[in-house]
């Protein structure tokens, strides 16, 4: 396949991601579908749950750039990104045939090494490496990432930096994103297996983030205090689950800040006109509540409503005893879930809230809730 890597290794990248406190604290693979979009695995571009890196810089060659999320979600371990300057090499395109137990692979991708050169005599070049399809529709838990569905194994070798790397068949069309490896000992005669999602799982991805692309912020380095900042925990593997959580994070951390106009760009026009109605009424009360707990449970597509979707969000909030809800042992400590109704607006690139339902037996206590959950 040797002929193969070097029409299409053009447009493997070379990921690195920075935070406040860490340059160069991570990097991985990924590759183009287009001059400005790159396919990787979520976890490349990642630092923990909710917490994302500070800067991500994208190396295809001797080209260089930086680049912003508009695709993430862990739970397939998939992400899409949008470079600032276009590139130039191979877009790859997903293959035609369908994948076989025994088909022939490559995998393409910049196996952990010494800090990206670009200059001309220590040019760092993706490397690739053959094997064979073992198993389809396999699933995988690690890290903190539990159930991880429709991935493809094989038996070629890889290590951590190929993470987000294309597999390519014979033609060098793509099989999948790779994602993980097991380990094998030294010596060991076991032959080691890797992981990529399938194809068919990455293009339903692409196509969800390209219709409804919602920028996801970068970490930043505040010089000040940073306490009002809410880490959305993500239940749910529906591609759209993580803008749904930048949605709320924004609501939250403004709550939080007390900045109330801005809290309540959430709504969507029909919500304001049947229940908010204006940001003065809503925010009445909420001057000493804080979010300190935002969880997205679940997602999916809600029954003939067209574009909209279903979300169910738990959150916790903390505020004087006064402004709790009633009934509650200690109101200044309130366990909340919500099912929402979500409608994209374009313009704004997010998901807005289209109605609201609280669930049965919510708000509670945030030690009844936490003794209940466990």
């Amino acid at each position: 396949m040797s002929e193969v890597f070097d029409e299409v290794s053009s447009g493997v990248a070379f990921i690195e991601i920075s935070t406040c406190s860490f340059p160069e604290i991570g990097s991985g693979t990924g590759f183009l579908i287009d001059p400005n979009l790159v396919v990787t695995a979520a976890h490349v571009v990642e630092i923990s749950e909710g917490e994302t890196p500070s800067e991500i810089n994208i190396s295809v060659g001797v080209q260089h750039t930086t680049a912003e999320i508009v695709g993430f979600n862990r739970n397939a371990d998939l992400a899409l990104l949008q470079t600032r300057d276009a590139l130039d090499g191979h877009n790859f395109i997903a293959a035609s045939d369908e994948l076989d137990i025994g088909m022939s692979l490559g995998l393409i991708g910049f196996p952990i090494a010494k800090k990206y050169d670009s200059s001309a005599e220590n040019l760092r070049e993706p490397k690739m490496t053959n094997g064979k399809i073992s198993a389809l529709n396999q699933e995988i838990s690690y890290d903190d990432v539990e159930n991880i569905k429709n991935l493809l194994q094989s038996d070629e070798l890889s290590n951590g930096g190929n993470s987000g790397g294309p597999v390519i068949n014979e033609y060098g069309e793509l099989l999948g994103v790779h994602i993980a490896s097991d380990k094998v000992e030294a010596g060991s005669m076991m032959k080691p297996s890797t992981y990529a999602v399938q194809m068919t799982r990455v293009s339903q991805a692409i196509k969800s983030w390209t219709t409804h692309s919602a920028i996801l912020p970068l970490e930043s380095c505040p010089d000040d205090d940073a306490s009002w900042l809410v880490r959305p925990k993500n239940m749910d593997d529906h591609d759209q689950a993580a803008n749904i959580a930048q949605s709320f994070k924004e609501h939250a951390e403004a709550i939080n800040r007390g900045d109330f106009d801005s809290a309540f760009t959430i709504f969507s026009e029909h919500m304001v006109e049947t229940e908010t109605k204006d940001p003065i009424a809503w925010s009445r009360g909420l001057d000493s509540s804080e979010w300190s707990y935002l969880s997205v449970d679940s997602v999916e597509q809600s029954k003939g409503s067209g574009g909209l979707l279903r979300a169910t969000v738990s959150f916790k909030t903390t505020q004087d005893a006064d402004k709790g809800p009633e009934g509650l042992i200690d109101p200044t400590c309130a366990s909340w879930k919500f099912n929402y109704s979500m409608i994209w607006n374009q313009e704004q690139r997010r998901w807005l809230i289209n109605s609201q339902k609280k669930t049965q037996d919510y708000p509670r206590d945030c030690e009844v809730d936490e003794a209940y959950s466990g």
